[in-house]
């Protein structure tokens, strides 16, 4: 009898390990945020961006940890700034793992809190160097602020994601989109544009599964109007993401 017991017992015990394993629910999701910010465009406003609103950050912040998701949900948030150089170029990043199954939820409500503090530090400092990257006046920086690379970056990027692993993807743009390289220029190139922007992104694997929105900030005092061909470059833009399969949510984070 004693015997029959411990058999029992032991059966119980290993159906509780199996059911309740050390990895993540298979629910838990593993979100995967690129944010690109435009240079140009904040010198062109007088270093002025939209990132300097707290609730926008804390935004985005959510994409991969909110209060009201599961606990278990982690991800990647990589912040990129583009325009300065015509290869992509990684400014923040940080990362949270998913959460286990059997790990205390007081342990994970710090990793939460820790993983929000912790980028929205290194953002807010990130926010600080751009408005005064954006602001200064010598004459290197104006020279390499003739050309406003936006394709090749965000390309390279795309190439990249088409390997990453599932999950929910993001990628929020901050920019007028004017391109203005040797890629193509919207002040002045001949030929389709898109087509040229396509170019660009030659060997991006296709379809993604990524979800988009870009913001174009409005023209600061005094500035060129712009509107039809910030207008114009956002056609552009959404045709190429939607050839590379992406799907424009304007949603994302609010605006």
């Amino acid at each position: 009898m004693l015997g029959s017991m411990r058999v029992l017992a032991l059966g119980v015990g290993i159906i509780f390990v199996l059911a309740c394993p050390g990895g993540p629910p298979k629910d838990a999701e593993y979100s995967q945020v690129a944010v690109f910010v435009d240079l140009t465009e904040i010198q062109e406003r007088g270093g002025i961006t939209q990132l300097q609103d707290s609730a926008l950050l804390e935004n985005i912040f959510n994409l991969v940890a909110s209060a009201g998701e599961s606990r278990f949900n982690g991800g990647s948030l990589s912040f990129y700034t583009i325009s300065d150089e015509s290869i992509i170029r990684l400014r923040v990043s940080e990362t949270l793992e998913l959460g286990p199954r059997a790990e205390n939820e007081k342990i994970r409500e710090r990793d939460l809190r820790s993983f929000h503090q912790s980028i929205r530090a290194r953002t807010e400092k990130l926010v600080e160097q751009m408005v005064d990257e954006a602001g200064q006046t010598t004459t290197e920086f104006i020279q390499n602020y003739q050309q406003s690379h936006i394709a090749r970056p965000i390309c390279d990027y795309l190439r990249t994601a088409s390997q990453s692993i599932p999950g929910p993807n993001y990628l929020i743009i901050f920019s007028d989109l004017l391109e203005n390289s040797s890629v193509y220029s919207f002040f002045g190139s001949h030929g389709d544009p898109l087509d040229a922007l396509a170019g660009a992104c030659s060997g991006v694997q296709g379809p993604l599964e990524i979800e988009y929105q870009v913001l174009q900030q409005e023209l600061g005092p005094g500035a060129a109007d712009l509107s039809s061909l910030q207008f114009e470059a956002l056609q552009i833009w959404r045709m190429l993401f939607g050839e590379l399969g992406l799907t424009e949510n304007t949603g994302i984070i609010s605006p």
